[in-house]
């Protein structure tokens, strides 16, 4: 009869359970976790976080807007930038998940491009972002492109708060000549496959003429290829027929400048009315046309909305318009939760203008106080103390820790000063006790050349004389 043996195992012997990681959902799942982790709103829509310094402190405060916080610089080509420091809460939050393997990079990063709206400052930004950063399968993948300039003079000369070089000093081309960079602009925007959504300020439209020129004929009437409603298509590799022209509009009311040197649009109390019009591409295809419609969106379609918004909304009268920053008084039903409008121009026109930089509204006052409360309690759970004090106690830290590393510095930097001192003094002995010994030296043999010449004077003084008594036998 067979016999059952129990075999016991030790706590050591048995396997471990196998831990399940990202890579063992169904790709559904962690499709919904990249779209949930890497999906975010526009960079004009964020706001900044319950613990940023540049929050609203008081309930009638106007926040500045991230967009207005962050800072950039290029260099001369374009071929490096390096990113400010003053906030951070523009900045994406899940990008990190990329960077974790191979795989979720190539699940995850065609979910990033193609479901957000990238947005760029102006087009030197974009070319270097889009051009040099991107491959070619990245550029395919974008969807919505935008790009709004904070301030009239980001596209082409350097502001307080955007440095920018152009790509050539602008004495190389004349005033009246659209620059190279819009040039690339729109290459760089024919080379995105995918597009759908672009958005752009009206001097962005430089450049499209020169590109309708470089475009080769190809249809059946010679014309451009097809787009969305097919009809002729501007850009080649690019599934874009129209474009919507964006512009922004500070209406500031003071001067008075924040902390940070590189913010200029960045004023506390100045409402951003931010409104747009879509041009078809097949419409700006020469300098004059390119002209025209610049003409009819800055000095038409812009004076009727800026018209508009100063008598609705910003307290204005039409007979006092110019004086507008005195009778300022911001229309109490505009606040942050409650900023798009519609309105109709005295042409006839229907447009959407949505305000940024408002007052925030008491259900967010509320939601971000039910935040704050919830992250102190979480910190109060760690360490006892709440965010504001571990701020204050993480900065001391910080503070102690520079302290001693300045402190640790300068005693390296004397003790290495000490160890090159005694180096000196041993080099320094060396070459004293080689000059003594080459001293001796030549002493030495100094006294043996003058015993030599003293044994060579004494020789030639005294003469040999014969002995006696040989010369007694030479003698007769």
């Amino acid at each position: 009869m067979a016999q059952v043996l129990t075999i016991s195992l030790q706590p050591w012997q048995i396997p471990r359970p196998k831990k399940l990681s990202l890579l063992h959902m169904p790709y559904e799942i962690r499709k919904r976790i990249y779209e949930f982790t890497l999906m975010e709103p526009r960079l004009l829509k964020r706001a900044h976080s319950p613990t940023c310094h540049r929050r609203p402190r008081r309930a009638n405060e106007v926040e500045i807007l991230p967009f207005f916080c962050i800072t950039t610089k290029y260099d001369w080509y374009l071929n490096s930038s390096r990113p400010g420091k003053a906030c951070q809460c523009g900045k994406r939050k899940g990008m990190a998940l990329l960077r974790t393997c191979r795989q979720i990079w190539h699940e995850a990063s065609p979910v990033f491009w193609s479901n957000n709206t990238l947005q760029f400052f102006n087009t030197a930004e974009f070319v270097h972002r889009v051009g040099t950063t991107l491959r070619a399968e990245q550029r395919n993948q974008l969807r919505s492109l935008s790009l709004l300039l904070r301030n009239p003079q980001d596209m082409s000369l350097p502001s307080s708060h955007h440095m920018y070089w152009p790509a050539r000093p602008p004495d190389l081309y004349p005033v009246d000549a659209p620059p190279p960079l819009e040039q690339r602009f729109w290459r760089l925007v024919g080379q995105c496959g995918g597009l759908e959504r672009l958005e752009i300020p009206p001097v962005a439209l430089h450049g499209i003429p020169e590109l309708a020129l470089e475009e080769p004929a190809c249809g059946k009437d010679g014309g451009g290829g097809g787009g969305h409603d097919g009809g002729p298509r501007l850009l080649s590799g690019s599934r874009l027929s129209s474009v919507k022209v964006t512009q922004l509009v500070p209406y500031r009311t003071t001067w008075r400048l924040e902390t940070d040197f590189f913010i200029g649009q960045a004023f506390r109390g100045t409402p951003v009315a931010k409104f747009s019009r879509t041009v078809l591409l097949q419409d700006v295809r020469t300098l004059e046309a390119v002209a025209e419609a610049r003409r009819e969106l800055e000095y038409n379609f812009r004076v009727h909305v800026d018209t508009l918004v100063k008598t609705q909304f910003l307290g204005a009268t039409l007979s006092d318009l110019d004086r507008w920053t005195v009778t300022f008084r911001l229309d109490p039903g505009l606040h942050q939760g409650d900023n798009v409008r519609h309105v109709v121009l005295p042409t006839g026109e229907r447009t959407k203008i949505e305000f940024y930089g408002l007052p925030i509204s008491r259900a967010t006052r509320v939601q971000m106080a039910r935040k704050k409360m919830a992250l102190d309690s979480a910190q109060k759970e760690k360490n006892g103390l709440s965010c504001a004090q571990n701020e204050v106690v993480q900065r001391q830290k910080k503070k102690k820790k520079a302290a001693q590393l300045r402190k640790d510095a300068q005693e390296h930097l004397d003790y290495q000063e000490t160890l090159l001192d005694r180096r000196l003094r041993r080099l320094d002995l060396r070459d004293e006790q080689r000059a003594d010994a080459k001293d001796r030296q030549r002493s030495i043999l100094r006294a043996i050349e003058e015993a030599a010449e003293v044994r060579s004077t004494e020789r030639k003084r005294v003469q040999p004389r014969a002995p006696r008594a040989m010369a007694d036998c030479a003698a007769p």
